[in-house]
C-alpha cells in the first residue's frame, strides 16, 4: 500500500476517535478523561484575550495511537 493510503487510514482513525471523544464527553466524563489520559502527557492553558473576550490557548502533544495501544514497537520498526 502506498504512503498516500496509510495516511488517509491514519485520518479516518483519528476522525473517528475524535467524534468518539466528543461523545464520550458529553456522557461520562470520567471516561472521557482517562481516554484522553492515554493520549496526552500535559496539557497547559494558557488565558488569552483577543480584546473583545477571554478565552484558553491550548498546549500540549498529542499520542495519537495512544501511550497503551501496544503498538509502540511496531511504530519504530514499520515505515
Amino acid at each position: 500500500m502506498s504512503r498516500f493510503g496509510r495516511s488517509g487510514e491514519v485520518k479516518e482513525l483519528v476522525e473517528k476517535g475524535i467524534s468518539n471523544l466528543r461523545t464520550l464527553l458529553n456522557e461520562n466524563v470520567t471516561l472521557a478523561k482517562s481516554e484522553l489520559h492515554r493520549h496526552l502527557g500535559e496539557i497547559r492553558m494558557i488565558p488569552a484575550n483577543d480584546g473583545k473576550n477571554w478565552n484558553y490557548d491550548v498546549e500540549g502533544t498529542w499520542d495519537l495511537l495512544g501511550s497503551d495501544s501496544g503498538l509502540v514497537s511496531g511504530r519504530q520498526s514499520s515505515n
